[in-house]
């Protein structure tokens, strides 16, 4: 697992810089810049929410804590400027398998949206999909209508119309939780088989379901558009996932790690469930993460993570 401590801001952005060099592969399709190699930056504060409730004000904080110190800017703000363009539509993917088992996605959706606005962002131009429990009026609607197909590499499938013509960025709003089939599931899953993404994604389950996890994430219209992962660890499944099928296999993390690199950010939710599991027992492993490191979708080595644990 990485090493989970108290770095220095100063520190943790050095190391990040030394880290940042480009990623092969799906990162080039956009021309984007290409993500922070192998950096995870998460903010803690086991006073998210009081009596049960989550605490706006205070996940709006964890996340700009986090942001800031992903990105080396001073402001929230100034951190979301770097990751969108005002000019761009942006969708915003949660995962409704999970529910919302946190109680968090209104809480997380409000923040997320309030910086993609303060960016520039026209909240017409933002498009949520799948946030259990959550409700953004104003902004746009998605339409979920598949396109003309695609070739994976491991044969063909549909997309959405809403991430082939709708968005121009998407930010993917994971959550952490142990998989039954998989080990884990998190950035890359939520994205490669979201049904909001992927036409019947049900089918990509059996034996090669890790080769297809990381081949469906690589199609351009995905990776090429996935400009931040932000995994919601304010409560964590580590067992018996990825539904939240009993309090009993649930706990409070506290947490909000956010990357751009969504392989070092799933191999990072792989340890903290592991440890949280306490068995010693990896169960099934998730081999999709070192597919898709191997494929330069980013870093699954946790030797090279780049992990800052930020109290807030």
């Amino acid at each position: 697992m990485p090493s989970r401590e108290n770095i220095p801001r100063r520190q943790f952005l050095a190391s990040a810089a030394a880290s940042a060099v480009a990623l092969p592969g799906a990162f080039a399709h956009a021309g984007q810049t290409p993500p922070d190699r192998g950096t995870v930056a998460e903010a803690t504060n086991p006073a998210w929410q009081r009596n049960g409730v989550a605490d706006h004000a205070a996940v709006k904080r964890m996340l700009g804590q986090a942001l800031t110190a992903l990105t080396g800017k001073t402001s929230t703000t100034d951190a979301w400027r770097q990751l969108v363009s005002p000019t761009e539509r942006i969708g915003v993917k949660f995962n409704k398998v999970s529910a919302n088992f946190s109680g968090a996605n209104q809480a997380l959706g409000d923040a997320i949206l309030d910086g993609l606005t303060g960016a520039g962002v026209r909240r017409e131009n933002i498009i949520v999909v799948e946030a259990i429990g959550g409700s953004f009026p104003g902004t746009g609607e998605a339409d979920l209508a598949y396109g003309r197909a695609v070739d994976t590499g491991r044969g063909r499938t549909r997309l959405t119309r809403f991430v082939t013509d709708q968005v121009d960025a998407i930010i993917n709003v994971p959550d952490l939780k142990h998989h039954e089939r998989v080990g884990v599931t998190g950035a890359l899953k939520n994205l490669a088989f979201g049904n909001t993404i992927v036409e019947a994604p049900w089918r990509f389950h059996g034996p090669d379901q890790h080769a297809h996890i990381a081949a469906l994430y690589a199609l351009p219209q995905i990776a090429g558009k996935c400009r931040l992962c932000i995994l919601n660890g304010l409560r964590g499944i580590f067992h018996a996932g990825p539904r939240p099928r009993g309090r009993q296999w649930q706990w409070n993390h506290n947490s909000l790690l956010v990357s751009r690199d969504p392989v070092a950010l799933d191999a990072t939710a792989h340890s903290v469930v592991q440890a949280q599991r306490r068995t010693g027992a990896e169960g099934h492993t998730p081999a999709y993460i070192g597919i898709a490191a191997r494929m330069g979708l980013g870093v699954g080595d946790s030797r090279r993570i780049v992990l800052a644990q930020l109290e807030g």
